[in-house]
């Protein structure tokens, strides 16, 4: 068995103990390289710690949430409302993964590289159609998403501050279309 395949151990291993588990920041590392039938400092050896694998493995398990999703994002609706139906679609996923958030929210924001999804950068984009640098549509992309990840891990105090309740579907869904036209402002013409 070579490297690579005690990566992909441990990460599956990850994926499996995270599916299985009733309180996911339970998972531990011992059970991890326990699961994956490797040694205990490969998980620092392959990743940069334990938090880089459980995140890589909730990225794993979302995305297979989200592959038919992206099937939606080429209907050919204007950016503003393919925007919307993503950061619907984001929101729906999130909260039907709420334990998993608590994990990946703070790594995100704190230990990550800033990544961003190309489909909602590439909105953001086709929205301003090239009238902004791509530096800005990267920041707004970057706002858009780190703070509605905030908000969803914040939900209670978020509520209590603006009266809204994120994990209600149609205050979100008005949440976001307030949102979508506070950060996609059409340029004016100076």
């Amino acid at each position: 068995m070579g490297e690579r395949d005690t990566q992909e151990r441990l990460l599956e291993a990850t994926v499996k103990l995270l599916s299985e588990a009733n309180k996911p920041e339970k998972v531990t590392a011992r059970q991890i390289a326990k699961e994956a039938k490797a040694n205990l400092a490969m998980i620092n050896y392959f990743f940069k710690s334990k938090d880089e694998l459980i995140n890589l493995a909730i990225q794993q398990i979302m995305k297979k949430e989200s592959a038919d999703f992206i099937s939606v994002l080429k209907s050919g609706a204007e950016p503003k409302e393919q925007l919307y139906q993503f950061l619907n679609y984001f929101c729906d996923t999130a909260i039907k993964y709420q334990d998993y958030l608590r994990l990946t929210v703070p790594y995100g924001l704190l230990t990550a590289d800033f990544t961003m999804e190309t489909e909602l950068l590439e909105l953001v984009e086709e929205f301003y159609e090239n009238r902004i640098p791509t530096a800005y549509c990267r920041m707004i992309a970057l706002q858009i998403v780190t703070f509605t990840e905030l908000l969803l891990l914040r939900a209670d105090a978020f509520k209590s501050y603006s009266g809204i309740d994120i994990l209600n579907v149609r205050q979100r869904q008005q949440y976001l279309r307030f949102q979508i036209e506070l950060f996609l402002q059409p340029k004016s013409d100076d």
